[in-house]
């Protein structure tokens, strides 16, 4: 039996809600967004994708997969790629696409005490992912102990690998860096998924308790 194909990885940042809409198409067939670039990748390659919104810091995560590659300029289209929306991704694509459309905003509750852990992560801004270690946490964001230090602004994915435990995959914006007394940058996440955040809410708490048995 061959093994299941792998999902790339891939954050795609939008202005605002109307240039998402702009490049989104939907039928009876299918609902899809064009874009441009990112023209390495092929048809039927499995995306997990990350839907930034630049204007208002949301993200929201689904999984696609590349219908069409145009390589050749085709008016009114440059360069790209039309990603489809997988079936078993419709409540994400629904959510994604009311928040677009102005009929829903995800609210998401912040605290902002953070507990020191030490976790294993990694983070990518493109391409592959980078080894770090999660030194601080809350349910709003994190600091990464890294040898990279990225801009403020700078998107990112960031996985949190807890020693038990799957892995939890979450989009985040660099809000600060610095060089001592630990190197590193911290993060803000950007969470459009209730599920998700959950699961970082339940990660925090954990980390609490181990602080208060400590």
């Amino acid at each position: 039996m061959p093994p299941a194909p792998q999902s790339k990885t891939l954050l795609l940042t939008f202005a605002n809600r109307q240039t998402f809409l702009d490049r989104y198409t939907e039928d009876k067939e299918m609902a899809g967004v064009y874009i441009t670039g990112h023209t390495y990748l092929l048809p039927n390659d499995l995306l997990d994708v990350e839907f930034a919104f630049a204007d208002d810091r949301m993200v929201f995560h689904t999984h696609v997969v590349v219908r069409d590659r145009f390589v050749e300029p085709q008016n009114p289209r440059s360069p790209g790629l039309l990603l489809v929306f997988l079936p078993s991704e419709e409540r994400g694509r629904q959510l994604l696409v009311d928040y677009a459309s102005g009929k829903s905003r995800p609210d998401v509750k912040r605290r902002p005490r953070r507990f020191r852990v030490s976790l294993a992560a990694e983070y990518a801004t493109e391409g592959d992912f980078k080894r770090a270690m999660v030194a601080d946490l809350s349910r709003d964001g994190a600091f990464l102990h890294t040898e990279e230090l990225l801009d403020s602004g700078t998107l990112v994915i960031l996985r949190i690998l807890p020693p038990h435990g799957q892995s939890i995959q979450v989009p985040a914006e660099v809000a600060w860096r610095q060089e001592k007394p630990l190197r590193g940058f911290g993060v803000r996440f950007l969470t459009g998924d209730p599920e998700k955040q959950q699961k970082i809410v339940a990660l925090v708490d954990s980390s609490a308790m181990v602080e208060r048995s400590n």
